[in-house]
C-alpha cells in the first residue's frame, strides 16, 4: 500500500512545500494549481497589433483570451482605451493550442528581428 499523499501547503514568501512524513522536514514543490500561461491544449490564438495609419506590426503575442474565446472583435486581452491610446488595432494572425501559438509567436519574433534587428515596438523582448 502506498503512503498517503501530503497536502502542499504555500508559504508566505508564494512558494510551495508538503511535509516529508518521515523526517517532518519541508519538501519543496512547483505549485499545485494551473496558471494563465501553462503551456497545454487550451485553445488561444496568435495575434498582432498594427498601427492602425500605416499598417505596420507594432507587438506580435499569443493569448487565450483573444477572439476564439470571445468571438470577432470581441478580444478581451486589451482595452478599447489602450488600442486608442496606442494608435493600433487588434488582429487575429492563427488559432490554436496555447502551446501550439506560443511556439508560432516565438518563430515569427525570431524572424521579425532577423529582418529589422530587433523585436516589435510594443513587444517587452529586448528593451
Amino acid at each position: 500500500m502506498s503512503p498517503e499523499p501530503q497536502p502542499i501547503v504555500q508559504r508566505e514568501s508564494g512558494g510551495y512545500y508538503y511535509a516529508d512524513p518521515k523526517t517532518g522536514k519541508q519538501v519543496s514543490v512547483n505549485s499545485p494549481n494551473k496558471h494563465g500561461n501553462t503551456l497545454n491544449d487550451t485553445p488561444a490564438e496568435c495575434y498582432g497589433l498594427h498601427c492602425r495609419d500605416t499598417g505596420k506590426l507594432k507587438k506580435l503575442g499569443e493569448t487565450t483570451h483573444g477572439e476564439v474565446a470571445y468571438g470577432p472583435g470581441k478580444q478581451k486581452r486589451y482595452t478599447r482605451k489602450y488600442l486608442r491610446e496606442k494608435k493600433v488595432e487588434y488582429k487575429q494572425r492563427a488559432t490554436g493550442t496555447k502551446k501550439g501559438m506560443y511556439d508560432l509567436q516565438r518563430k515569427e519574433l525570431e524572424a521579425y528581428k532577423q529582418k529589422h534587428g530587433r523585436y516589435p515596438e510594443l513587444n517587452k523582448n529586448g528593451r
